[in-house]
């Protein structure tokens, strides 16, 4: 099944579309374009900024939201080159249990998938970059370990939102992340599922960056405010400074008398005595 459906404007209306804010800095990666980039936009009603999960229509869906497809918004900007379609959104792909491939291998101790409760984390190679008004809606992905239960995970948020009174987020739908699709030795087409996370709690794979993966390009530990002050790191102890050495005038003559312990002159070398030197051998 192609995805270049979700490049296709799908709207029966002309919503009002506005990018809230000033541009925003681009990703490295995108630093030599000439496209503004933004943190958020609003469509109607409806808010989306980065980071938001959010649920997007497609020719296919016939207006029912199980049939309707989920991302991650990870790019928002405009594109003047893009004729009447500016406004893009560079995105995440998750996918539902019905979509995935009809030859996908499951796996050792894979349970079955939930279709109402549940997404995948795409691995197929589709379109990204998608015209921004084709959003619908908002939704929540909660990563949880292969053991948790779908459809009771998502009752028990939704009960913890509505006891919150978060009249904002109870709104939108709720979707658990078990796992994720990739690639096998096989072919291209040829995929299995793996967890997305080992046990609840752990990390997303997705807010991971690739630094942070490769333990040789992780940054330094230490992070300087930007008054140069370390705020995370404890400082190292200090070691206390030697006392300055005091020699004793008599000794010191005792010392000048023996042979090879004075300096010598007329052009010839002079030898130093360091303080480290007498401390050992001259102190009684």
């Amino acid at each position: 099944m192609s995805r270049m459906r979700y490049m296709r404007n799908h709207k029966t209306e002309t919503p009002r579309f506005e990018w809230i804010g000033d541009p925003i800095e681009p990703p490295k990666e995108h630093r030599k374009s000439n496209c503004l980039h933004y943190e958020r936009f609003k469509l109607s009603e409806l808010t989306i900024e980065l980071g938001d999960y959010v649920i997007i229509r497609n020719d296919d869906d016939n207006g029912h939201l199980l049939n309707m497809d989920v991302a991650k918004v990870e790019r928002l900007f405009e594109d003047s080159n893009q004729k009447g379609e500016p406004h893009r959104a560079e995105v995440t792909w998750l996918c539902r249990p019905p979509l995935l491939p009809k030859k996908l291998k499951l796996g050792d101790g894979i349970p079955d998938l939930d279709d109402k409760c549940e997404v995948v984390l795409e691995s197929r190679e589709f379109p990204t970059v998608m015209d921004a008004e084709t959003i619908y809606f908002k939704c929540q992905v909660v990563p949880r370990s292969v053991h948790a239960n779908p459809l009771k995970t998502v009752k028990d948020i939704e009960k913890q939102l509505e006891a919150s009174d978060c009249d904002e987020l109870v709104k939108y739908p709720v979707y658990v992340l078990r796992f994720k699709m990739v690639g096998t030795k096989k072919g291209k087409r040829s995929f299995k599922l793996v967890p997305y996370q080992e046990n609840d709690g752990d990390p997303s794979p997705l807010k991971l960056s690739q630094s942070s993966r490769n333990p040789l390009n992780r940054t330094p530990l230490k992070e300087l405010s930007r008054f140069g002050e370390d705020r995370d790191r404890p400082s190292s102890p200090e070691i206390p400074k030697m006392p300055k050495l005091e020699i004793p005038k008599e000794l010191m003559d005792q010392l000048t008398e023996l042979p090879g312990k004075h300096d010598l002159v007329d052009g010839k070398k002079r030898r130093r005595l360091s303080s480290r030197g007498s401390s050992r051998e001259a102190t009684p």
